[in-house]
């Protein structure tokens, strides 16, 4: 009798080490579950930032040709397109490098009256 008293205890301690470990690994897949979502999250956010910035530089960029080129044409062209995608490129830098274009192409009231109107007039050469 003690036998299957203490074989019976041993079971239900068995049992309840099996449930602890099991309740144990489920906790731990729950946390690594929400570890794995926020780090997705975060990587997310990160592409995001990064491919603005780059489409920043890249404005920038071309920003930057057009005023050594004294094309202001096609710097506010390049600009309204930025403009009208992604709002947050528009920089005071690069307000500066369109206006340097206008400047350079003899076109600089003509250009800052567009920049500042926001017209999708062409500037006349």
């Amino acid at each position: 009798e003690q036998l299957v008293w203490g074989a019976k205890h041993r079971d239900d301690g068995m049992n309840e080490a099996a449930r602890t470990l099991s309740d144990d690994a489920s906790m731990s897949q729950q946390l690594r579950s929400r570890e794995n979502k926020a780090n997705r999250s975060i990587s997310k956010e990160r592409r995001q930032h990064e491919s603005q910035v780059r489409q920043s530089q890249l404005l920038s960029a071309a920003l930057i040709a057009c005023a050594r080129c004294s094309d202001a044409q096609s710097a506010l062209s390049i600009y309204r397109d930025a403009a009208a995608s992604s709002p947050k490129m528009l920089s005071p830098t690069n307000l500066s490098l369109i206006i340097l274009a206008c400047r350079d192409a003899g076109l600089l009231r003509t250009g800052f009256e567009l920049l500042s109107r926001g017209d999708e007039l062409s500037l006349a050469t």
